[in-house]
């Protein structure tokens, strides 16, 4: 059972007559008790309710069940409000056959709580009774649900102004739970703005325990009212006279209650009124809340719910509509106005709005949401407008903003924070912080934001520190743990190039003082020729070679102004080889280099290295500024060096700086350098006599050999000799190991045609584990096919290597241009061959898909849809057959294409053209339809396509991936060219060139040009499926000449002398004469779906579909009625007949007429005394019993005065004015 949550007594019943009310209570912690009922005489019942109170606090649980006279009852409503719970049951059925049969006077109803009594404050039954006895009617109203304790007020209305003299009886009845009168739980009740009672309440029903503080106003209860200031519970039986509160011409009442101790519950009330009538109390529809929210993915967080107050009788509805608010209709919801319904008793609602959820986070939007349109009588509330909230439930994406901290004393630090999307902008303040002085304000400034970089929301990280007040620097030192959270959190360290210097703390308290840098760097350069060239990176020098050693500085502080003087000694392996030492007062500019030339010897030392000397200088600006910049360059040769890693060793003595500030020092003291000896790769190619060959190369000292050197004396498998050419050299960083090691990489197989493989294998040099062969002629591996199989794998200079070539697969159309029938099956044919090493099976998967702009569908096919297999080769076989079998039909169509396709080889290759820059692709054909395949290659570029039609019609058509891109818009007979420039070509583009003949004897030529090349597509086949069942469409008619697809409509006089035939056709005489037939020349079925008139008044018998046999014909009979004088409908598409013809899909047939006056008897547009004539004729024709259509004026079928009179009404209008 659902609880409805409530926040007012609402209106359950609300009946007029000769009718009465019984009420009774009962409340007590035993299970069982009874009720009484007043039956009067001859009464009976309309209808009666079960109605309970309960509250949470006897018991937690919740009332489900009761008993009456033994059997049990199940709450039809259960409302809450706060801990308190209102239960409902209708139990006329139940009780009407007792109460009724019993004898007037009390009745006793037995009621039990069963073991859910402390969930039950107490019970009430109320019974409606009709009563024929009495002489007026009365007005019964029954409220249930519940009050809040704070307040609330009920408006009844009256049909008309009161009159006393006419009122009986006005009688309010309260049903109230949880009331306690000692510990001050009463409610208080005033009527029209007059209190009525102070002390509404206690367990009069029940007793003065929790689960028994129950009372009702009814049975044998006083309606005598309290006095108004009484505070005494015992006054108050919750049964009241209002009658005193009422005067003449009121037209409503009022009722207030409040409960001041917010704990007593008026869950009932009864209204009984003598001699006043109500008018209908209306539902009151409104939201229940001003806010609503739910996810983004559609999950309630609180339902959008609409509440029913006033009358819940019977049924009701309201229209919901939501409407944009930061949401928008179709991308974040349904805008779909929503009907609410109530059932009778209903009193709540809930609604849910489809929501579109998404994936990406786009933050919380808003939908306003309106209420109108109530039907059956309700009304709108206060609350008719609410606002329901999408909760986004996408997560916000993490952005990574880089920020610099500025104090006021001019340092700065930089780093970066995660934050959601939109949390900050470049160029933001986000916050100040007071820095280390105490005095001056520091700023954030958001520097960049960054994308795609996942971190920990509101982490901040710091990554530099600039030293400014000091002039020292910028340091990446940082140590900042794993990081802050929040912005102004930073406590960290920075640090210069030597740790633990300086003031290190950076904070909003504390700033870092580092001492700034000058660096001094090594680098080993490459000899270009005697000039320095690229760095050498893995530091390996080979023996006998020049190199380069460069020394470098740079001034790297915040203030840098540059070194002008630098004292150093650079040492080979602990030997001091060159000490430097500059005046400080000279400046050093960046032009300045020492340059000095030794050699290194076989035990590490200089010899011969000369220098000492500093060529002059002028004074200049001194170097490396924030920047390193060569200061010294030397150039050495080793010369008999062993192999080894040695180190060049810097020592800095002194520098003198421009500014003579302090500094720090950062020196790479130790650079490495390996001599070794040099080895090239040579790469060679060694040839057999019989034209076999096999690629590789060999390590070797530089200088073994040279390009273009054959080296022979290698004998063959045959004995007699083959040789070694060397091909490119190029340069290796490897070692001695590799001295002499051989790795051959293809073999290509010549004398048996057999192709080529880079499948080798190679013998494993164990001494030290590093493959390859030992030296020029030790190669004796083996060569395998791509399936690892050769007929004789070896090569060596005894064996060669028999490979197996992959053969290629192409498939070409055998029998693949044909009619398909008008029944059964039809076998189209295409033929793959398969070319080369025949020696194992192969396989290649096929399938079938229309092409064209006329493609075949899947139901052309046998299997209804596109066929799709394998073919399978054995060893030796060459060829091999796919049938696609083809539906015959007699269904009228055009002819139609498909393409069969290779794919998904097995032990063989599909066959493509090579590719050549510019290739010229030359194809010619005749009759029928022939189609190739070309994929483009390369760049994109311009694609053309030369034609020679030789003068008999023919068609050219190109297709880019299945779209038409070029024609020559229908058959040509010339030549000509398609240029396809503007089209956007790209590399792996497919190309379908399709060309066609309209007869026997044809012929075309045509070449493609592509500027990246053209591959022809050799595995790709088409086919057309010819119909032979096409109809064709041909038109007779009865007017104008025999085929000039035009109808005239007339008027003919055969009753007329000297009349053939008039163009006009008057209203009430209409051309029913005009016909045309349809006639099928073709040989398939002619279909007319439709024939549709485009002009008002034209009619003809087409009924349904109209289905034609070849040679046959129908006629369609036309009928013009035109409605008044001066149409002229003349169309060119008066008639459209909609057919199955290909080429007549649909056909118009002209139309033409005019229409003149009724009374325009003698046709001529006019009406005058000229019409009288053939009126009197007609008329003296028909006595003798010979009726003229075309004289009767106004259709009756007779002549008679009526026809004169229309003729007068018309007479003097013309079709000419």
């Amino acid at each position: 059972m659902n609880i409805t949550e409530t926040t007012s007594l609402n209106a359950i019943l609300s009946e007029t007559g000769k009718i009465y009310l019984s009420v009774d209570g009962y409340g007590t912690l035993d299970q069982t008790g009874s009720v009484q009922i007043l039956k009067k005489p001859d009464a009976t019942v309309r209808k009666a309710y079960l109605v309970g109170d309960g509250t949470t606090i006897s018991s937690s649980a919740i009332g489900t069940t009761a008993t009456l006279n033994g059997t049990t009852v199940n709450w039809d409503r259960i409302e809450s409000t706060s801990f308190f719970y209102s239960y409902l049951a209708d139990v006329t059925d139940l009780l009407k056959p007792t109460i009724d049969s019993a004898a007037s006077g009390t009745v006793s109803i037995a009621l039990d709580e069963g073991s859910e009594t402390y969930s039950y404050e107490g019970l009430a039954l109320a019974v409606l009774f009709d009563d024929p006895n009495q002489t007026t009617d009365n007005n019964v109203i029954l409220y249930f649900g519940g009050l809040p304790p704070t307040g609330a007020t009920s408006i009844i209305n009256f049909s008309s102004p009161v009159d006393l003299s006419q009122v009986g009886e006005a009688t309010l009845g309260l049903g109230i739970g949880f009331s306690y009168a000692a510990a001050g739980q009463t409610s208080q009740v005033s009527v029209n703005g007059q209190p009525l009672t102070l002390v509404a309440g206690n367990y009069d029903d029940g007793v003065g325990v929790n689960g028994a503080l129950f009372t009702v106003g009814g049975f044998e209860d006083n309606p005598d009212n309290p006095s108004p200031v009484s505070t005494d519970p015992e006054t108050d039986d919750e049964l009241y006279n209002l009658l005193p509160f009422i005067n003449n011409g009121d037209s409503s009442l009022t009722l207030n209650t409040v409960n001041p101790s917010n704990d007593d519950h008026i869950f009932f009330a009864h209204l009984t009124l003598e001699g006043i009538q109500t008018t209908s109390i209306p539902s009151i529809i409104s939201f229940s809340g001003s806010t609503y929210e739910v996810l983004e993915d559609g999950s309630a967080i609180n339902s959008v719910t609409l509440t029913r107050s006033g009358s819940v009788i019977g049924e009701a509805s309201v229209t919901l509509t939501p409407t944009d608010g930061t949401a928008i209709a179709g991308d974040d919801y349904d805008g779909t106005p929503i009907v609410v319904n109530f059932a009778d008793g209903q009193t709540r609602a809930t609604v849910t709005i489809p929501i579109i959820d998404n994936t990406v986070y786009q933050g919380d939007k808003t939908i306003n949401l309106v209420l109108s349109d109530p039907t059956d009588g309700a009304i709108l509330g206060s609350q008719i407008t609410s606002l329901l909230t999408i909760v986004e439930n996408d997560p916000q994406s993490q952005l990574k903003y880089g920020f610099t901290y500025f104090y006021g004393n001019g340092d700065s630090y930089s780093g970066y924070v995660y934050a959601p999307s939109g949390t900050y902008s470049v160029g933001q303040l986000p916050d100040y912080y007071d820095n280390e002085t105490g005095s001056q304000q520091g700023y954030y400034l958001i520097d960049s934001i960054k994308d795609g970089e996942n971190g920990t929301n509101g982490y901040v990280y710091v990554t530099s520190y600039t030293d400014a007040d000091t002039g020292f620097g910028t340091t990446t030192n940082i140590y900042s743990g794993l990081g802050y959270y929040g912005l102004g959190s930073e406590q960290g360290y920075a640090f210069n190039a030597n740790p633990w210097t300086g003031d290190y703390y950076f904070s909003s308290y504390y700033e870092a003082d580092l001492p700034g840098v000058v660096q001094v760097r090594l680098n080993l350069l490459a000899d270009d020729g005697g000039t320095p060239g690229e760095l050498i990176a893995n530091n390996q020098i080979g023996v006998n070679k020049y190199f380069f050693v460069e020394i470098l500085v740079a001034d790297l502080r915040g203030n840098a102004v540059g070194v002008n003087g630098l004292g150093l000694d650079l040492a080979w392996d602990g030997f001091i080889l060159e000490s430097i030492d500059f005046d400080p007062a000279l400046a050093i500019n960046s032009n300045f280099v020492l340059l000095s030339d030794g050699s290194l010897d076989y035990d590490g030392l200089i010899s011969n290295l000369s220098g000492g000397s500093l060529p002059e200088f002028e004074l200049g600006q001194a170097i490396g500024v924030n920047q390193l910049e060569r200061f010294a360059l030397l150039r050495f040769y080793t010369q008999n060096s062993s192999n080894g890693t040695s180190y060049f060793t810097t020592t800095v003595s002194s520098v003198a700086l421009a500014d003579d500030a302090s500094y720090s020092l950062d020196v790479e003291e130790n650079q490495p350098i390996e001599i070794l000896s040099s080895y090239n790769q040579y790469n060679f190619t060694y040839y057999y006599e019989n034209g076999d060959f096999y690629k590789g190369y060999v390590y070797a000292q530089e200088g073994t050999y040279t390009e273009g050197q054959q080296l022979r004396g290698y004998s063959n498998e045959t004995g007699n000799e083959g040789y070694y050419e060397i091909g490119s050299i190029a340069a290796t960083t490897l070692d001695s190991n590799f001295n002499n090691r051989v790795y051959v990489t293809s073999y290509t197989d010549a004398d048996t045609g057999f192709g080529v493989t880079t499948n080798i294998g190679e013998d494993v040099w164990t001494a030290d584990g590093i493959h390859g062969y030992s030296g020029l002629g030790s190669e004796s591996g083996y060569a395998y096919d791509i399936n690892g199989n050769s007929s004789d794998p070896l090569f060596s200079k005894y064996y060669e290597a028999d490979i197996y070539s992959i053969p290629t697969l192409s498939i070409q159309p055998t029998d693949a241009i044909k009619a398909e029938g008008n029944s059964g099956l039809t076998y189209f044919t295409f033929t793959v061959s398969r070319v080369g090493s025949l020696f194992y099976s192969s396989s290649v998967d096929w399938s079938v898909m229309g092409s064209g702009s006329h493609s075949a569908s899947p139901d052309d096919f046998a299997s209804g849809s596109y066929p799709q297999g394998t073919l399978d080769f054995a060893p030796g076989q060459d060829t091999a057959t796919i049938i696609v079998e083809v539906n015959g039909d007699i269904t009228s169509e055009m002819d139609e294409s498909f393409s069969v396709t290779l794919s998904n080889p097995v032990d063989a290759i599909l066959d493509t053209s090579s590719v050549v820059s510019n290739i010229t692709s030359s194809v010619s054909g005749g009759y029928g339809v022939t189609t190739n395949y070309y994929s483009l290659a390369g760049g994109g570029g311009r694609f053309v396509m030369d034609y020679e039609m030789y003068g008999i019609p023919d068609q050219a058509e190109i297709f880019i991936n299945g779209s038409l891109a070029a024609s020559t818009s229908g058959f040509v007979s010339g030549s000509g060219t398609l240029n396809l420039d503007t089209f956007a070509l790209q590399s792996g583009d497919m190309v379908r060139v399709v060309m066609t003949g309209v007869d026997f004897g044809t012929a075309w030529d045509y070449t493609v040009q592509y500027n990246g090349g053209v591959q022809t597509l050799n595995y790709i086949a088409d086919g057309l499926i010819l119909n032979d069942d096409i109809p064709s469409l041909f038109i007779t008619d009865n007017s104008g000449d025999g085929n000039d697809s035009s109808i005239k409509f007339t008027t003919q006089f055969p009753l007329r002398k000297n009349y053939a035939e008039s163009d006009f056709v008057r209203p009430n005489f209409a051309d029913s004469t005009k016909y045309f037939d349809i006639t099928n020349t073709g040989t398939g079925i002619l279909q007319v779906s439709d024939i549709v008139s485009n002009v008002a008044g034209v009619t003809t018998n087409f009924g349904d579909d109209l289905l034609i046999n070849p040679g046959e014909s129908q006629r369609i009979q036309l009928s013009y009625a035109p409605s008044a004088a001066r149409q002229d409908f003349s169309a060119s598409n008066g008639l459209v007949l909609f057919t199955n013809d290909p080429y007549n899909s649909q056909y118009a047939i002209a139309l033409s007429g005019k229409s003149t006056f009724n009374s325009d008897i003698n046709y001529d547009g006019k009406v005058n005394t000229g019409d009288l004539g053939p009126l009197n004729l007609a008329r003296k024709n028909y006595n003798q019993g010979i009726f003229d259509p075309t004289a009767d004026i106004n259709g009756d079928g007779l002549f008679n005065n009526a026809d004169v009179l229309m003729l007068q009404s018309e007479n003097k209008q013309s079709l000419f004015v």
